[in-house]
């Protein structure tokens, strides 16, 4: 059964919103300290500021969220070969801290943009658009969180894939339209291949990472009956390319 990519995008929609709405807070919170403060004072007082702390503390439930994804794509793959608790509690972990560096980096630039913009004497709205051209978009949140999530359906995958025969055949599934990349629409249309033709032909990487950023794909066991798989259509989209 493959990943449902509806499920993951409007999950990755939520979690942008989530983290947009902490970057608010943090906006707020740091305009709220400087109060009457003086710039001078207030320096002193940002300089100690524990960035990491502080994404902990605000980001509980965005964390939460990510979770739910992670069970959500566990829950609709196929359970091709053996994978410990261990290792999917690891891979989640490793996801996990990849989505705080994000969050910490945007805490870092919004109390960076709120001193030069005091030390300035901009005013809060000025403010805010310098840190809202600084920091990701919720388009380009919603980017960051559907790669963690495909990267992690696909590295869970991987680690099964190990564990089978090398005969065993898998077939690159996911959306074909306009939006394919090139080196997907090759995958797509390459058909059933064992996993030492697919390093071959393609790479070990694709394995884990797909088409790249932002991939739709998955690789799948093949089956007699192939949901998601379109080589046909794949090799007529790459040869009008």
């Amino acid at each position: 059964m493959a990943v449902n990519q509806n499920d993951i995008d409007k999950l990755a929609g939520d979690i942008a919103n989530m983290v947009l709405r902490m970057e608010e807070e943090l906006v707020a919170g740091f305009m709220e300290l400087k109060g009457a403060m003086s710039t001078e004072a207030f320096i002193q007082v940002l300089q100690e500021v524990d960035v990491s702390a502080l994404v902990a503390q605000k980001s509980a439930t965005i964390i939460s969220r990510f979770g739910e994804g992670h069970q959500l794509t566990l829950l609709q793959m196929e359970n091709i070969g053996a994978i410990t608790e261990t290792t999917l509690s690891a891979l989640y972990n490793f996801s996990t801290d990849n989505l705080i560096a994000e969050m910490e980096a945007i805490a870092s630039v919004v109390r960076n943009k709120v001193l030069q913009g005091i030390i300035a004497g901009m005013g809060e709205g000025e403010i805010v658009a310098s840190i809202t051209a600084s920091t990701l978009s919720k388009a380009q949140l919603r980017t960051v969180v559907n790669t963690a999530l495909n990267t992690y359906s696909r590295a869970v995958n991987k680690v099964m894939m190990d564990t089978l025969p090398a005969s065993v055949k898998y077939v690159y599934v996911g959306a074909i339209d306009e939006k394919t990349r090139p080196e997907c629409l090759d995958m797509a249309a390459a058909g059933a291949l064992t996993q030492e033709q697919i390093e071959n032909s393609f790479g070990a990487g694709v394995l884990i990472d797909g088409g790249g950023f932002n991939c739709r794909h998955q690789w799948e066991m093949q089956s007699a009956k192939q949901f998601g798989h379109h080589p046909g259509a794949a090799g007529e989209l790459r040869a009008n390319a």
